[in-house]
């Protein structure tokens, strides 16, 4: 539906979602930042609010996991408070992630503690929302 991003949400309440791209085919966290930059991303974002999208419905994904390595999704990490300047939501999904497996070297069913610390972590440096699985 939107060219920078896919929506979420229901009929009340629609979230454009911006998915930072990131250089897959590259592999150094250096090469990875160089695509997903605050102000690539402040086009993305400036293009959605064009198009008629309300700022306040516009919410920033870094994406981690999805082909990324661990130094990838750490460069990452280092990056949010630098993507929140940008005054957008931040949404994080770091939960049961195979980052999480490699840091703590848990299978993914066991990994609710260290996801819980990696939510926590994302909130400390930007992150307005966090995407988990074990809610209870």
């Amino acid at each position: 539906m939107y060219q920078y991003g896919s929506a979420i949400g229901t009929s009340s309440l629609r979230i454009v979602s911006i998915f930072l791209q990131a250089a897959f085919c590259e592999s150094t966290p250096t090469a990875l930042w160089k695509s997903v930059n605050a102000a690539s991303n402040a086009d993305r974002a400036a293009a959605l609010e064009h198009a008629g999208v309300a700022r306040s419905r516009i919410a920033l994904d870094p994406g981690f996991g999805f082909g990324k390595t661990l130094a990838h999704n750490q460069a990452l990490f280092r990056a949010l408070p630098e993507l929140a300047a940008m005054g957008y939501p931040l949404v994080v999904g770091v939960s049961r992630k195979r980052m999480i497996g490699d840091l703590t070297g848990r299978d993914v069913d066991d990994r609710v503690a260290g996801s819980v610390a990696a939510a926590l972590l994302a909130a400390q440096n930007g992150a307005s929302m966090v995407r988990v699985h074990d809610v209870k």
